[in-house]
This record gives structure tokens, sequence and C-alpha cells, in this order.
């Protein structure tokens, strides 16, 4: 059901979302990475 034109944008929307969620949560893993 996905499509191809849907799924980048969305897996970069989610991949924003991620980052912030990992600053919050684990700020010592965005600095290692």
């Amino acid at each position: 059901m996905l499509e191809r034109g849907t799924e980048e944008p969305c897996y970069e929307l989610r991949t924003k979302i991620n980052l912030k969620v990992q600053e919050k949560s684990q700020p010592t893993k965005r600095m290692v990475g």
C-alpha cells in the first residue's frame, strides 16, 4: 500500500522527529554519533 512517492516525505518527517526525540531522550548518543 505504501507508494514510493509518499514514502520519501514520510520517511524524512519521521527521521526529523526521531532526531528530535533522540536529542531529548539521549543527548549523549547524539554526541557520539
